[in-house]
Parts: structure tokens; sequence; C-alpha cells
């Protein structure tokens, strides 16, 4: 089930939309470093964002998650 991202002003949803975030599953293949850093993501947007995951049981990923994800790829990449 895809649940709706927060309201959130234009820069911030235009930030999200760019690397294909348009619901609050898709934001937890991403770290909160990582969408923080955007431009047009503050702090108030990231409060918005982390309470709205948390609702939902859901979270921003992990160093350790995408350290796992970046090797899998590696991985796959390399088989013959």
């Amino acid at each position: 089930m895809m649940t709706e991202l927060p309201k959130l002003g234009t820069p911030a949803r235009h930030a999200l939309s760019e690397l294909g975030i348009t619901c609050l599953e898709d934001l937890t293949r991403f770290s909160r470093a990582q969408i923080g850093n955007l431009h047009g993501v503050g702090p108030r947007t990231m409060s918005l964002l982390q309470a709205a995951l948390s609702a939902r049981g859901l979270s921003f990923q992990t160093a350790e998650a995408q350290v796992n994800a970046a090797k899998a790829k590696k991985a796959e990449r390399n088989k013959p």
C-alpha cells in the first residue's frame, strides 16, 4: 500500500520527486542524511517526514542497510 507524503512545500516536493519519491514507502530507500541534504528540504520538512514515517512504523534507511544494498548490487553486477 502506498502512503501519501505529508503536505510539503513546493521545493521539497520537487526535490523528492526528482529522486522518484512519491510516497512514504519510497523514503525508506534513502537515509535521513541523503534526504536532509537535498536542496529544498529543511528541518521542518525533515520533521514532517520523520513523523509521517514513524506513524506508519517506517523509517529512513540505516547506514548499515545502505552498505548491504551496495554490496548486493556490486555482487549482482559481477555475476557472469
